[in-house]
């Protein structure tokens, strides 16, 4: 699994299931298993817009990854993630870009969010 220093959602899981362009069904012959991955802070945050952060389908990633996290089990771990991030942002008066991640991830630690081996 790659690790990221700035990990925010640890071994998020699901198939890559990717849909037909076309109608129904899937767009490759077989459903595709992956290993648990990580979501690295960085891809909530949109390139070029500050004071903002995004979750769930929105995110940063490419179109193989987004397969896998757009389900809801996964995009609820981002919520949390993400909403966790935003109240910090606001009681620190920083934007998200600014907000010291190890404080975060300490936090979210500190609730019982597991986000190391």
């Amino acid at each position: 699994m790659t690790r990221f220093a700035d990990v925010i959602v640890h071994k998020a899981l699901f198939i890559v299931d990717i849909h037909n362009p076309e109608g129904a069904g899937q767009a490759e012959e077989k459903i595709q298993y992956c290993q648990p991955y990580d979501l690295p802070y960085r891809c909530f945050l949109p390139k070029g817009i500050e004071g903002l952060m995004v979750a769930g389908r929105c995110i940063s990633g490419t179109h193989r990854a987004h397969a896998s996290y757009r389900v809801m089990s996964i995009c609820m771990a981002m919520g949390e993630a993400v909403g966790i991030a935003a109240a910090m942002s606001a009681q620190q008066s920083c934007t998200p870009r600014e907000l010291d991640v190890t404080a975060l991830q300490s936090l979210m630690s500190g609730i019982g969010i597991e986000l190391f081996d």
